[in-house]
């Protein structure tokens, strides 16, 4: 059974009726009551962090049995025809853009992409998630890691606007971002950001962190990530209407 989530309209964006769909699909769970409240505990939880976001998210109730597998830190679909059947046959009563992965590890992983996957039993399980959600609507990261220039395309990092994308000059002129110096450098280039706060892009939030965010009503993210993000869902349900 799918459960889905009551928006109130304070999360709900200009555009009426037009949500990029996310269900939340619980995998390794034998206790079929735990797969059930976990799930249901983080499309709540998905569902205020992503406040002002045009983006809805539903669950199954029950476990499925998908084979994941991960090198370090970075999980992946052991066979990529085990989600395209699940999602085939889901579409089948109900329309779904994407499947998120509920992974019942401890261990900390997480990957983005058209169906990201994250753990939910690890230290900062709900980091991890709206992290991981983040990159599937169209972000990037922010941390230090090896980049070229043009890896630094604007969406979190960039080294000059020649770099950004369509989507990524739209935002900048529709939010105008400050911006600042990172204080790193790529290839001898200054690497900018937008806004002086770290954001859950950019660094690692605890749990209780999060949460005390959250209670708050203070956004996961910068304005704008969300106009980003909610750029990157009007392209893709124009793509499928």
């Amino acid at each position: 059974e799918i459960k889905s989530m009551d928006l109130g309209e304070d999360n709900i964006s200009s555009i009426k009726d037009r949500y990029y769909k996310i269900l939340l699909v619980p995998v390794g769970y034998g206790d079929s009551r735990q797969s059930k409240l976990t799930a249901g505990y983080f499309a709540v939880i998905l569902t205020w962090a992503f406040k002002g976001v045009n983006v809805s998210f539903s669950y199954l109730d029950t476990s499925v049995p998908i084979s994941i597998e991960h090198v370090e830190r970075f999980p992946m679909f052991s066979d990529k025809e085990e989600i395209n059947t699940l999602h085939d046959k889901i579409e089948n009563f109900y329309h779904t853009n994407s499947l998120a992965i509920l992974l019942n590890s401890s261990k900390c992983v997480g990957s983005g992409g058209e169906n990201p996957i994250f753990s939910t039993e690890c230290s900062n399980s709900l980091n991890m998630a709206i992290h991981e959600v983040g990159h599937t609507l169209g972000l990037g990261d922010g941390y230090k890691r090896y980049y070229s220039p043009r890896e630094l395309d604007g969406r979190e990092l960039f080294v000059s606007s020649s770099f950004f994308g369509s989507d990524v000059l739209k935002a900048f002129k529709n939010i105008q971002p400050p911006v600042k110096f990172t204080g790193n450098y790529c290839k001898c280039l200054p690497v900018f950001t937008y806004y002086e706060e770290d954001d859950i892009m950019d660094r690692t939030f605890s749990n209780s962190e999060l949460l005390g965010l959250l209670r708050e009503g203070k956004s996961s993210f910068n304005p704008f990530q969300i106009e980003l993000m909610n750029i990157k869902i009007r392209n893709a349900l124009d793509k499928t209407d």
